[in-house]
């Protein structure tokens, strides 16, 4: 019996001990956040870095020390991705955001960051010179959900495309798998047209603007050239265009931190290809009520020569082996 004890004796401590551990580890938790480290980011731009009317804050490089209950401390990196940071209005000057750290959906803890924000540096943006394409084929060049053609996407921007799906861990080819499924392209087309009806792939080659500041110094940005800078912060250059495309004259805007230049192109109806006249026969029927049948080898012909004149128009390739020609 006395083995027995003992061995329950161990038990019962051990158990103690593991209690005693639980709850020392139940109770310390976080109860309050302090910055250590300021985000790298405390100076914002309007129209740069605004969406919408809403700042949008970047923690990253902000390091914070947390203290829990037990007073225990241990440092958060916003690169740990538990970091959060936003501001539900701002003006221009100095501000307070509000920097989050989430233990879990109903434990937040916050700490208070001093960031200042000033207005839009841009003063005006004009097209300088237009680009070398003006004109546009309604068939070829505007894609609707009928003719969506993933390629023709991705040729527009390579780059912008590869980076965003860099950051999804994917490539192009990843994705071109993954909406070879029906279903998901279908998805993907309502996605992509949800807001514009139709998309004119745009080619901005030749195109220059000149982009000038509110402290008056001006940048010649050429085609090449995705951002203008001010004081070391990066402006991307975007185009956009109107919600539709339409046939005729079609206005288009260059825009640098919300501001706009208008840029006019043209998008034709493609031209029908001309039919084959078709031959006469030499001599005539003699007999109206058993009249010449042609020989319907030389419909087939011209009907033949009409499919291949309209896929040669519509730019697709008639040698399987030979690459299709990107936009």
């Amino acid at each position: 019996m006395k083995k027995i004890s003992k061995l329950l004796s161990v038990i019962l401590v051990t158990a103690l001990i593991l209690a005693a551990v639980s709850v020392s580890v139940i109770a310390a938790e976080p109860a309050t956040i302090s910055i250590k480290t300021a985000p790298a980011k405390t100076v914002y731009y309007e129209g740069i870095d605004t969406f919408e009317g809403m700042l949008m804050c970047d923690p990253s490089g902000a390091v914070i020390t947390v203290t829990n209950s037990d007073g225990t401390t241990v440092d958060v990196s916003a690169d740990d991705g538990e970091l959060y940071m936003d501001i539900e209005e701002y003006v221009i000057g100095e501000n307070t955001a509000t920097l989050y750290y989430f233990i879990d959906d109903e434990n937040i803890l916050e700490a208070p960051v001093t960031i200042t924000v000033k207005e839009n540096p841009v003063a005006s943006v004009k097209v300088t010179k237009m680009p070398a394409k003006t004109e546009y084929d309604m068939d070829k060049d505007v894609l609707t959900p009928d003719n969506f053609d993933l390629d023709k996407m991705y040729a527009l921007d390579p780059e912008t495309f590869d980076a965003i799906l860099a950051e999804l861990g994917m490539t192009f080819e990843d994705l071109k798998e993954a909406y070879s499924d029906p279903e998901m392209m279908q998805l993907f087309k309502e996605l992509m047209f949800s807001e514009y009806k139709s998309i004119l792939l745009i080619d901005t080659t030749g195109m220059e603007i000149e982009v000038t500041f509110k402290d008056g110094t001006t940048q010649t940005l050429t085609d090449e050239q995705e951002y203008a800078t001010f004081n070391g912060t990066e402006i991307p250059v975007l185009v956009d265009q109107p919600k539709a495309i339409k046939e005729g004259k079609n206005t288009l805007t260059v825009s640098v931190a919300g501001v706009t230049a208008p840029f006019d192109v043209t998008v034709k109806k493609s031209a029908a290809a001309p039919e084959k006249p078709i031959e006469k026969p030499d001599k005539k029927p003699t007999d109206n009520k058993n009249p010449e049948i042609p020989n319907t080898d030389g419909g087939v012909s011209l009907a033949l020569a009409g499919v291949l004149a309209l896929i040669s128009g519509c730019g697709i390739a008639l040698v399987p082996s030979k690459k299709k020609e990107q936009f």
